[in-house]
């Protein structure tokens, strides 16, 4: 129940027998690719409910179809997952434990900067996929920077407190590539083959790349 109650909150989803929580929305424009966006004028403590939603949903980090896909390792990423985590442990209780995964925040600590992690929340976070789903997971979900592929070095599967599920890969940049494609296959899913297009000029938080 936990872990759909979570899911739910992230991806702004209706969970038959799963009371919502109020997300406190105030209505916001579209994100405008002509102006300056809020993660560039504003820190993250002045980030409201519907923008994080919308940069973990729709933005140059993340993008959104029956399952929501991100990229966990960029900062400003790093930085809205922190705020929601927070407003949930607020709008729940006390009694609900919200805590990202040990093993994934130990191996960050080990290896901070050196991968490129992405994060999804599947529709249902609580389906255990059958063995074979998950080797076809790990043996055919890669990333590709331009033409170059990588394949998947590991995996963090979803816990009742942090219901996303993280793939691993290596973070090799040249400096001079255009287009991030993520070629993953997602367990559960009626088509699980699934593409995701990244442009590299637009991943950039405070004048830096962010992924």
């Amino acid at each position: 129940m936990l872990a759909l109650l979570l899911a739910a909150f992230l991806m702004q989803l209706p969970v038959p027998g799963v009371p919502t929580i109020p997300s406190r929305r105030v209505p916001q424009p579209a994100i405008s690719s002509g102006g300056p966006r809020f993660w560039e004028t504003r820190p993250p403590e002045e980030w409201t409910r519907a923008e994080v939603d919308r940069l973990m949903s729709d933005s140059p980090w993340a993008q959104t179809s029956d399952a929501r896909v991100y990229l966990a390792s960029a900062e400003p990423v790093r930085q809205a997952e922190l705020l929601w985590r927070d407003w949930l442990r607020r709008d729940a209780g006390p009694e609900v434990r919200v805590e990202p995964d040990d093993d994934y925040e130990d191996f960050l600590r080990q290896h901070p900067g050196e991968h490129i992690i992405i994060g999804i929340v599947l529709p249902n976070p609580l389906l255990t996929p059958n063995p074979r789903e998950v080797a076809e997971m790990e043996k055919k979900s890669r990333i590709k920077l331009d033409k170059r592929k990588y394949s998947m070095l590991a995996f963090f599967p979803p816990t009742p407190g942090d219901p996303v599920l993280r793939m691993v890969f290596p973070r090799k940049f040249a400096g001079d590539e255009k287009k991030l494609t993520l070629e993953l296959y997602l367990p559960g899913l009626r088509l699980p083959f699934r593409n995701f297009e990244f442009p590299i000029r637009s991943l950039e938080w405070k004048g830096k790349p962010a992924l």
